[in-house]
């Protein structure tokens, strides 16, 4: 049986859990309470002081442990007495929890779930601007796909949310941040052996990668999710201002605006990311990387704003 862990802070007082709970026993797990039991003041200072910090679950539980987790960050999100670095920690976890759930099993309801986690985190952006810096400060950068994909969608959300502030009347801000976190939802498709390779890929590895914008239209619209938010986003974040991109080799203004700004973010992510065949860049080296060798590729307006808001930060 396989387990794995839910971080205390997500259990709420009086809250059903809807799975087993259990905790670390010796080389094991013991039963901590059943589904219907409503978690108590009592059981976390039981686990305190038995210094638990983490409880358990079942994988075979894993849909509705990301029910609940999301359940739980909204109520999280919208607490004024918990301090933003909580909260971003938390929306992290279940950011992770739900795109590893929708690269497992690309479904409607996988889909749904990543695109509430986003209007869960716009609306706590919108309502602490406090927590913009502190959900850039807890990212984790290694080699996992899924956990690339929550960092453009942490720090795109982030960018948007700057470079938008005084016109956000304007833009759908939970839209283009559900274009943000599927921007690579087109890597569902592509195989798990490609994905997962630990050296530099073959040209035609390289080329099923290079398809993924495609797919993950096709994979949008099969599901019925479909904005033009998200075409713009999904089809358009390999596309170089300069020329030279994929899949449709756009140049300039034609490259949609939502696109040009993922590509920033994405980039920067892709150089800080762990890999096995190449070391990770420093946040400091991957801009000037990008300022230096890769200028041309991004949007000037879009870059200037990336590395003040990364500064400030």
């Amino acid at each position: 049986m396989v387990f794995e862990p839910i971080n205390l802070e997500f259990m709420q007082v009086a809250e059903r859990s809807g799975f087993e709970l259990y905790v670390r026993s010796g080389q094991g797990y013991s039963l901590f309470a059943g589904p219907e039991v409503e978690f108590s003041e009592e059981h976390r200072r039981r686990l305190i002081e038995m210094g638990r910090p983490l409880l358990y679950a079942k994988v075979a539980d894993a849909r509705a442990i990301t029910r609940y987790k999301l359940r739980q960050l909204s109520l999280i999100l919208a607490n004024p007495a918990l301090e933003p670095r909580l909260k971003a920690e938390l929306a992290y976890d279940a950011s992770l929890d739900c795109m590893q759930r929708l690269f497992d099993d690309c479904n409607p309801a996988a889909i749904e779930q990543v695109e509430a986690t986003a209007g869960l985190i716009v609306r706590g952006i919108m309502d602490d601007r406090r927590l913009l810096g502190e959900l850039i400060a807890v990212q984790v950068h290694d080699q996992y796909t899924y956990q690339h994909t929550v960092n453009v969608g942490f720090l795109a959300t982030a960018l948007a949310a700057e470079v938008y502030r005084e016109r956000l009347h304007e833009h759908d801000l939970v839209r283009l941040s559900e274009g943000f976190f599927l921007h690579d939802i087109g890597m569902t498709r592509v195989s798990r052996e490609v994905l997962n390779k630990s050296e530099p890929l073959t040209r035609l590895e390289q080329v099923e990668i290079r398809h993924h914008p495609t797919r993950g239209i096709e994979v949008l619209e099969a599901n019925g999710h479909l904005t033009q938010e998200l075409a713009d986003i999904v089809l358009c974040h390999h596309e170089r201002v300069e020329g030279g991109g994929y899949p449709k080799n756009l140049k300039g203004l034609d490259v949609p605006e939502y696109a040009r700004l993922c590509t920033v973010v994405d980039v920067f992510e892709a150089l800080t990311a762990e890999r096995p065949y190449r070391r990770s860049l420093s946040p400091f080296d991957a801009l000037r990387v990008m300022r230096s060798e890769m200028r041309r590729d991004f949007d000037a307006d879009f870059f200037r704003a990336f590395v003040l808001m990364l500064g400030g930060n």
